[in-house]
């Protein structure tokens, strides 16, 4: 799915939330590449390592003032540089429909 859709376009997006009515986005760009991450890597969810994005967290944010369900788990990093990171785990059931524009 991630190659049918130009990342520039805004696209509709069906959210729903557990026990609310779903509800309609438009969303594009680095939104819409965060969002379809999220949705292909499933329960597993990914951090911003693993999809090579190191703004991921500002992807995230932006999603989530638009009403999309996304979970958070703080993780422990190992070795030399021990700390933290974030796991991001796509809690929203997203349907990504059809494109509406192209902005360059």
């Amino acid at each position: 799915m991630e190659n049918s859709h130009n990342m520039w376009a805004k696209t509709t997006c069906t959210i729903k939330n557990l026990n609310d009515e779903p509800f309609w986005i438009y969303v594009g760009g680095r939104e819409l590449w965060a969002l379809i991450k999220l949705k292909a890597v499933g329960a597993t969810g990914c951090t911003a390592a693993q999809v090579g994005a190191a703004r991921l967290a500002a992807y995230i944010f932006k999603l989530r003032k638009r009403g999309v369900w996304i979970e958070t788990i703080c993780e422990a990093n190992r070795g030399e540089f021990p700390g933290s990171h974030a796991r991001y785990v796509l809690r929203s059931v997203v349907e990504i429909s059809q494109q509406i524009g192209c902005e360059q």
